[in-house]
């Protein structure tokens, strides 16, 4: 290592000594790999080892995502870790499930929405109810660029 490594890897270890250091990190692509359908993506066992070892180190540790923060919190199943879902809009922590008050009102509109998209029987397409969001995943259409 030159000294410029040696620096930083000195900061680095004195910076994760102090109390005030987090992860956040996403789920699907960093925790799990990437799967044609939401169901099939699966956080490996390596990986919530790492965030369990984590947590022994850090303030906080997040995971981060679309989906709904209980599903999330079943993916992962990390006790301990902040679950963060639907993008912000709800989190979870000591299985609370706490959803921003001014995305409830949506909820109407995203019932309207689901019905219409589901009564188009579009072959292939997941509509994925997330209470405070839907989620259309289109990537096992018959033609998803349409």
């Amino acid at each position: 290592m030159n000294n410029w490594t040696t620096a930083v890897s000195t900061d680095l270890y004195a910076l994760i000594q102090k109390p005030r250091l987090g992860l956040i990190v996403d789920i699907d692509g960093t925790l799990s790999h990437i799967a044609a359908t939401p169901q099939d993506a699966e956080v490996t066992e390596r990986n919530r080892r790492l965030l369990g070892k984590l947590q022994q180190h850090l303030d906080v540790v997040a995971a981060v995502t679309g989906r709904a923060a209980a599903d999330a919190q079943q993916m992962v199943g990390v006790p301990g870790v902040l679950y963060i879902g639907n993008h912000g809009m709800e989190r979870l922590k000591n299985g609370q499930v706490d959803i921003l008050p001014e995305v409830r009102r949506f909820r109407p509109r995203i019932d309207e929405v689901m019905g219409k998209l589901r009564a188009m029987h579009l072959p292939g397409v997941h509509i994925e109810d997330k209470y405070v969001s839907l989620s259309v995943h289109y990537r096992n259409a018959e033609d998803p660029e349409a």
